[in-house]
């Protein structure tokens, strides 16, 4: 994904990833799972407002994943 340069800073990567967790978890999805270079902090802020948790690092990336318990629960 990729939010253009003057509308960045304003949530909408924050709203969008949001909503599409939630249709997934309607959905019947148990987990999600999203990865980002660890350069890239603007979108591991999204990842991390949107409640994933940082799970570890695999082939360079950092991993943050979330439940469908977790989000419906915050704090579980």
């Amino acid at each position: 994904y990729g939010v253009a340069e003057p509308m960045r800073n304003r949530g909408y990567a924050t709203t969008a990833l949001l909503a599409l967790m939630d249709l997934a978890f309607s959905l019947g999805v148990r987990r999600i799972e999203a990865r980002a270079d660890p350069r890239n902090l603007a979108s591991r802020r999204v990842l991390e407002k949107s409640g994933l948790l940082h799970f570890g690092f695999r082939d360079g990336l950092v991993i943050y994943a979330i439940s469908a318990r977790q989000r419906a629960n915050p704090g579980y």
